[in-house]
């Protein structure tokens, strides 16, 4: 890896941290109940595609990418996270949902690949499911990278109409047939393509592209300026959107300017030369993702059973992420004598 390419990734792995704080403002909602914590909520959503557009470029940029290795490493990972929270599973599956077992066990399986089992797991398996998917259909089936953003494209429209265009998605269906749809999504198994691998083969096959094209190919910005400004553009434009349409949403989880500002922030950071000490990049980078695994457990079970705090508000914001920050750093510290524990990030 030459000197630029490591100053590059660099800049990816502070924005990766950068995310990881989104992540926690998202799930914390550090401004309670007020209009403007709904704007940070629909802004923070910036942070999961650009997760996913970075692991596609990481992973498809390899000269041979090993799909294999991709899947058991991930695997592991989301198998030993959710062995350390079985505790939250097995209230969620098989104590508080009511029905036989075998209803238990079919709500257990469509949330473990349609939806989460665990606080944020939805997102480890929608990297192993969408990477899996572009890699088999554009190295096993052939398909060209359009066909890939075609494809994509599909499973985003999905996801809008089931989400931040809810009631664009009642007008294109009946009636009848939209609120059985809303009731087995929402109600019966709690499934929604936003949290699922359907969003995330958009972001991936965008990586991919990233990953594959020439690299002075992607300096198509006049200067970095320029890129910037695009880029508050863009959120310019997604502040406009939400604001307009928070009277068609379900959810807030998707929105037209997300791929958008990822394509151009992914772009810049492509640009951008960052010097900074290995160690701390590394650091940084396995941070995020522990940061992303933890925040929620703390939020979620934690604080309400330890300090008896079940509101959303900066003070849940700030101790989850607290909270996070130092388990997170003991996990990293105590991997440099006890190996096995990099298995978890």
């Amino acid at each position: 890896m030459n000197t630029t390419t490591k100053k590059v990734y660099n800049s990816i792995d502070i924005a990766k941290f950068a995310a990881a704080l989104l992540v926690v403002a998202e799930h914390t909602h550090p401004f309670g109940g007020t209009a403007l914590n709904y704007y940070v909520l629909c802004l923070a959503r910036i942070a999961v595609p650009f997760f996913f557009v970075a692991t596609a470029y990481f992973f498809f940029r390899r000269e041979k990418p090993d799909i294999v290795a991709y899947t058991k490493r991930l695997g592991t990972l989301y198998g030993l996270w959710l062995l350390i929270m079985s505790h939250n599973v097995i209230q969620r599956f098989f104590i508080d949902y009511e029905g036989t077992l075998w209803l238990q066990i079919r709500h257990f399986l469509h949330c473990l690949f349609f939806g989460a089992t665990w606080w944020s797991s939805w997102y480890i398996m929608a990297c192993i499911i969408g990477v899996n998917i572009v890699y088999f259909l554009s190295r096993r089936c052939h398909w060209s990278n359009l066909w890939l953003l075609v494809l994509g494209l599909v499973g985003f429209a999905v996801c809008l109409f089931t989400s931040s265009y809810t009631e664009i998605g009642r007008w294109l269906m009946p009636n009848a047939e939209w609120e059985e749809v809303h009731h087995l999504m929402s109600t019966k198994y709690y499934i929604f393509p936003s949290n699922s691998f359907v969003v995330s083969i958009l972001y991936i096959t965008i990586g991919k592209i990233f990953a594959e094209a020439d690299w002075q190919s992607w300096r198509v910005f006049a200067s970095k300026r320029q890129a910037m400004l695009l880029c508050i553009a863009t959120l310019v434009f997604g502040m406009v959107e939400v604001h307009v349409m928070q009277w068609a949403s379900l959810k807030n989880d998707v929105w037209l300017f997300l791929p958008i500002f990822t394509v151009l922030c992914f772009g810049l950071l492509l640009m951008t030369d960052v010097n900074l000490n290995p160690d701390l990049g590394r650091w940084l980078r396995n941070l995020s993702i522990l940061i992303y695994i933890l925040h929620p457990y703390f939020a979620r079970f934690v604080n309400p059973t330890l300090f008896g705090h079940k509101s959303h508000d900066i003070w849940q914001f700030s101790v989850s992420l607290t909270e996070s920050l130092i388990v997170a750093s003991l996990i990293i510290w105590l991997s440099g004598k006890i190996p096995a524990l990099k298995k978890l990030y």
